[in-house]
């Protein structure tokens, strides 16, 4: 009776995670998933930011990419929902500064940042 209990309770609990998965799935901005995979550099500058918010220097000094390269980068994940796309995942945390702007992510950024360490198997 004590085994058929602990397989019993082992499948509950497999089948609630299961469920939770399923539940949460919705919550993922899937668009901004696949906008950020389509470009190795937006991923490896979204990866950056999720560490702690940075400026497009600081990242460069961490990855083989130039400090324009990542200003593009995120000028693309900051345009993108102006353009009518729904990618609203970095934001500049000091709009006011002309030059070393360090930027974060959004809250949808995280969002994305999560499943792509899933992918990653982080």
């Amino acid at each position: 009776m004590h085994i058929w209990r602990a397989i019993g309770d082992g499948i509950l609990r497999y089948q609630f995670v299961l469920v939770f998965k399923m539940q949460d799935i919705d919550n993922i901005p899937w668009e901004a998933v696949a906008y950020v995979k389509s470009s190795w550099k937006r991923t490896e500058v979204l990866k950056h930011l999720a560490q702690q918010p940075q400026a497009a220097s600081e990242i460069s000094s961490k990855v083989d990419l130039n400090t324009h390269t990542i200003s593009v980068a995120i000028g693309q994940m900051r345009e993108a929902s102006k353009m009518g796309e729904n990618h609203d995942i970095v934001r500049c945390l000091t709009p006011d500064r002309s030059n070393f702007r360090i930027y974060g992510l959004t809250e949808d950024g995280e969002k994305v940042v999560r499943q792509l360490g899933e992918y990653d198997g982080t």
